[in-house]
């Protein structure tokens, strides 16, 4: 377990850093103390601190990132490395990419491919394509990663349609980087759930409070497959999670693959991980509400592969042609193939 502690001073704000000019010389651009309080957490162990709100900080001083990014690797090691993230609430995907030019930090936190998929309603193919690789590319020898939701934005089952919400989780563990997923969404947490706070609460069964208290929280109870008790067994959105998890973790080619876009026509959109002598995997994902056939010919292809995971539960294990793959409305498939000198 890694603890990366957010140290963003006004995080629930418009102006998230209080409108400070840090390239002030009278002592108001040090007000913050930001510094001693980053020194402070490194030196207390935690493996590394966040940011938000960064274009806010690149506007005025850019090199106040750079310093924060250097203490950060100050306190890092061979055994003990720490990361600095900085992240964005931006929507403007151009605007986010400038700023992950700009950013040179370990990792940059973006809505960049929740923009991607609400462009339009089904997303396009080719347009989903052109910005991951647009991304990636932008990414140079930082680490990408893929965000949906978080505190900004809310939870992904109250924005993202609901047949794209196994599909969705399969793209954030599949595409090459780090996965940030906001609590909740593994459960299909919505934002509308009646509750006593500011956010939703994270349901671990359906009595009155949710799990959380003696006293009865909500006005009525949730419904059990909205919670975590009533997920524990496949097939569920929590499965798929957790399935999921563990492919990222295990596999090298998930981990560390090159990634090629391999199909991109109407909706559907495909793409492949391959590192070393490891096993290759090929992603496939149906971003319309409509069934699809895909016909896969490729050098870097074989004519079949095996079935390692998808968002439909009822598609059954096994081999499969990939010059006649039928796919479902929003199913996100995994599959994979041995490596051949």
């Amino acid at each position: 377990l890694k603890v990366i502690l957010d140290l963003t001073p006004n995080y629930k704000g418009k102006q998230k850093w209080f409108g400070i000019n840090f390239n002030r010389t009278d002592g108001g651009q040090d007000v913050l103390k930001e510094k001693e309080a980053f020194q402070f957490w490194l030196k207390m162990g935690v493996d590394g601190l966040s940011v938000s709100g960064i274009e806010e900080v690149l506007t005025s001083a850019p090199h106040r990132v750079i310093e924060w990014q250097n203490l950060t690797k100050n306190f890092s090691g061979n055994d003990d490395p720490r990361i600095f993230i900085a992240g964005t609430a931006i929507s403007e995907n151009e605007e986010i990419l400038q700023l992950l030019n700009r950013s040179d930090t370990d990792l940059f936190f973006s809505y960049y491919l929740r923009q991607i998929l609400l462009a339009s309603k089904p997303p396009v193919a080719r347009s989903v394509q052109q910005s991951v690789e647009n991304y990636i590319e932008s990414c140079g020898k930082s680490w990408p990663s893929w965000a949906l939701s978080g505190y900004e934005m809310g939870h992904m089952a109250s924005s993202i349609q609901q047949h794209l919400h196994g599909l969705v989780h399969m793209m954030l563990f599949t595409l090459p980087g780090t996965p940030f997923i906001y609590y909740g969404d593994e459960i299909g947490l919505e934002d509308n759930q009646v509750h006593k706070g500011n956010a939703p609460w994270m349901l671990w069964n359906n009595s009155a409070n949710g799990g959380f208290t003696s006293k009865p929280s909500f006005r009525e109870a949730p419904l059990l497959n909205q919670t975590v008790q009533g997920q524990k067994s496949p097939p569920s959105l929590l499965s798929l999670f957790k399935k999921l998890s563990l492919l990222k973790i295990k596999e090298r080619s998930l981990q560390f693959g090159e990634f090629q876009s391999v199909y991109s026509k109407g909706n559907v959109y495909g793409y492949t991980r391959v590192w070393d002598q490891s096993d290759r995997f090929l992603v496939l994902v149906n971003l319309d509400t409509q069934s699809a056939v895909v016909s896969l010919v490729d050098s870097s292809l074989p004519a079949k592969a095996s079935i390692e995971l998808s968002s439909n539960t009822e598609r059954s294990e096994g081999q499969i042609s990939l010059t006649d793959l039928h796919l479902n409305a929003g199913e996100g498939l995994l599959l994979n193939f041995p490596y051949v000198a």
